[in-house]
């Protein structure tokens, strides 16, 4: 227990007028994470502020991940916290998250309670609202049809729109809305694209700038929709 406690606290990232960048190590009995992350320069001491929580994919890493996604940037222009946890490549040699394991699919146990501790401890550090935490990834090709079960929703759209990003690829537009009509998942089908992040930054080997901007579209559906 004073390892971890070592490891938690010597970390804690101090608050500059400016926006700044933090980084730290968290520990807890299913292994050990680094993670680094952004405060916006408009977040002020006691007033709450979203915080995302942003997961890179296989061969990835956190630094990585926030080239590829933009995600910092527009944390500084739409005043949130973002934190990126950095999976071990000794816990997966790709650098993937390890949601296939069993262990790793309940509440409170292996690299999802890591996940959640890393989230946890941002939230003692600054003002964090409550109602506006998220999570997002990537390469994860059938998550729409499993929110749907989650959200006990069938899977057939309730409204389907075509759009084209400019002097890039179009795309299908699907949103599924509950019994209310509110939106709970939003799906775009990209023309022609490939196992790549959608209007990422061509200095990633993973950006597709041709595609429609996922951070921002992500970034706009997060926020309009506070937790109920």
């Amino acid at each position: 227990m004073a390892v971890v406690a070592l490891l938690t606290a010597i970390t804690a990232p101090a608050y500059a007028a400016g926006g700044a960048y933090f980084s730290g190590v968290y520990a807890n009995l299913a292994g050990v994470r680094d993670y680094h992350g952004y405060v916006p320069s408009s977040y002020r001491p006691g007033t709450p502020m979203p915080l995302l929580v942003a997961l890179h994919g296989c061969t990835e890493n956190d630094v990585g991940f926030d080239l590829l996604s933009g995600w910092s940037a527009l944390a500084e222009e739409r005043g949130f916290i973002v934190v990126f946890p950095d999976q071990s490549n000794l816990a997966n040699p790709a650098g993937c998250w390890n949601w296939p394991l069993p262990v790793n699919q309940h509440r409170g146990q292996g690299e999802p309670s890591i996940i959640a501790g890393i989230t946890n401890k941002i939230r003692s550090q600054y003002s964090v609202d409550s109602r506006r935490v998220f999570t997002t990834g990537v390469s994860a090709d059938r998550i729409a049809g499993q929110w749907a079960v989650v959200d006990g929703i069938d899977a057939v759209p309730d409204e389907v729109a075509h759009g084209q990003v400019p002097a890039g690829r179009s795309y299908t537009h699907l949103t599924y809305r509950s019994a209310a009509g509110r939106s709970l998942i939003e799906q775009y089908m990209i023309d022609g694209a490939g196992h790549a992040y959608p209007g990422g930054c061509s200095c990633s080997l993973y950006g597709d700038p041709a595609g429609p901007d996922a951070s921002t579209i992500t970034r706009d559906f997060f926020l309009a929709n506070p937790k109920t």
